[in-house]
C-alpha cells in the first residue's frame, strides 16, 4: 500500500453526526420513494441530507479516494476483480433460478447499463464509504455496513406501488448475508473495486434482460 495509508486515519473520519444524518437520509429516501406526491418530496429530501453529509465528511479528510478505498490499485486487486466477477454472475444466475426468470442472460436490454451503475453506487456509498470509515475494526465494519445496506433495501419495500409476493424475512436475511460477503471481499482485497464490479455483475445478470426495469427503480 502507498505510503498514504501512513498519513490516513479511518476511524477519525467518520463523526457520528455524518454518520446518522447520511444513513437517515438515505433511508427516508428508500421509504418515501415509491410515495405519491408530496411524499416523494420527502424522499428527495432524504436523499439531499445523505448527499450533504457524504460529500462533507469526503471534504473534510486528505486522501477521499483511500477512503472510499478506490486506490490504490495493484495486481492483487485485479485478481479479487476478477474474482468477484465471477462470484456476481454465479449469484445472478442463482437468483434467476429462483425466482424462475427465463430470459436469456446475454440478451442484455437498456437496463443493464443502469443496473450496474445501481450496484457500482449502493457498493460506493455502503462498502466504499460507510465501511471504509470504519475499516480499523474489520468484523464491527463489515456488519454495520451490511446491517445499513440491508435496512436501505428492506425500506424499498416497504410500500410498494404494486402487489408483491415476496418472503420478506427472507429477502432480509440474504440482503444481510450476501452483504457481509461483500464486506468482506473488500476487507480482504483492501479495495472497493472488486465488491462494486460482484453487485455490478449480479444486477447485471438479474436484471440486465428484463424488457422493463423492476418496480423499486423507477416507479
Amino acid at each position: 500500500m502507498s505510503d498514504l495509508s501512513h498519513k490516513f486515519n479511518p476511524v477519525r473520519s467518520f463523526p457520528a453526526a455524518n454518520t446518522g444524518f447520511f444513513i437517515s437520509g438515505i433511508c427516508l429516501f428508500a421509504l418515501c420513494i415509491h410515495l405519491s406526491m408530496p411524499g416523494r418530496l420527502i424522499a428527495f429530501f432524504g436523499l439531499i441530507i445523505a448527499a450533504i453529509a457524504f460529500f462533507h465528511e469526503l471534504n473534510s479528510i486528505p486522501h477521499p479516494a483511500l477512503l472510499l478505498g478506490i486506490c490504490p490499485f495493484s495486481k492483487r486487486t485485479l485478481y479479487f476483480i476478477l474474482l468477484a466477477a465471477g462470484f456476481g454472475f454465479i449469484l445472478g444466475l442463482l437468483f434467476l433460478w429462483a425466482y424462475k426468470i427465463k430470459e436469456p442472460i446475454f440478451h442484455l436490454r437498456w437496463f443493464a447499463m443502469t443496473a450496474a451503475c445501481i450496484g457500482l453506487t449502493e457498493e460506493l456509498l455502503f462498502r466504499g464509504y460507510i465501511q471504509g470509515c470504519l475499516q480499523k475494526n474489520a468484523v464491527f465494519a463489515v456488519c454495520f455496513a451490511s446491517v445499513a445496506h440491508t435496512l436501505y433495501k428492506g425500506l424499498l419495500f416497504i410500500f410498494p406501488p404494486i402487489t408483491i409476493k415476496i418472503n420478506f424475512p427472507i429477502f432480509i436475511l440474504l440482503t444481510l448475508v450476501v452483504g457481509v460477503l461483500f464486506g468482506i471481499l473488500r476487507h480482504v482485497s483492501k479495495s472497493v473495486l472488486p465488491a462494486i464490479t460482484a453487485h455490478a455483475c449480479f444486477d447485471i445478470v438479474a436484471y440486465g434482460s428484463l424488457s422493463n426495469a423492476p418496480w423499486w427503480v423507477w416507479s
